[in-house]
């Protein structure tokens, strides 16, 4: 991962950044989009920043996805709390399509969304774990 992002030492989030659950639950994932002047994360989690070159939602979904979510899980180590290390995801090898084909992707995961919005909540985590994989795979 560390060719197309940043690892920043400073615990200082800013938008559009990936923060990361490295103790515990590992690998849990989210973009910080909020507008505040400040906001810091503690030792157990960890900012990774993208370069301009990959979008923060495809990262995002690559890094939520089932097929990486195990492998983190498999890289935890320790016995009562499973801890990721900074190189572990540093030397984290992913799959980053052309930014063309992230904003390609970036578009059926909103008409994706959309669908989903419509949909009863019961079969919107199924559907859009179905779409991801197939989405990832080039199927879509």
């Amino acid at each position: 991962m560390a060719n197309f992002t940043r690892i920043p030492a400073d615990p200082q989030v800013q938008k559009g950044d990936l923060i990361i659950t490295l103790r515990g639950t590992l690998g849990a994932c989210c973009i910080f989009d909020c507008e505040y002047e400040q906001a810091f994360i503690n030792a157990q989690m960890m900012i990774i920043r993208p370069h301009d070159s990959v979008k923060s939602t495809f990262l995002h979904d690559l890094l939520v996805s089932k097929a990486i979510k195990a492998h983190l899980q498999s890289l935890g180590q320790g016995g009562a709390v499973p801890q990721l290390t900074a190189n572990q995801l540093k030397e984290l090898r992913l799959p980053i399509p052309s930014i063309d084909e992230q904003v390609k992707y970036e578009a059926a995961r909103k008409v994706i969304f959309g669908l989903l919005d419509k949909m009863p909540r019961s079969t919107n985590r199924d559907l859009f774990d179905s779409l991801s994989q197939k989405a990832f795979s080039g199927l879509i």
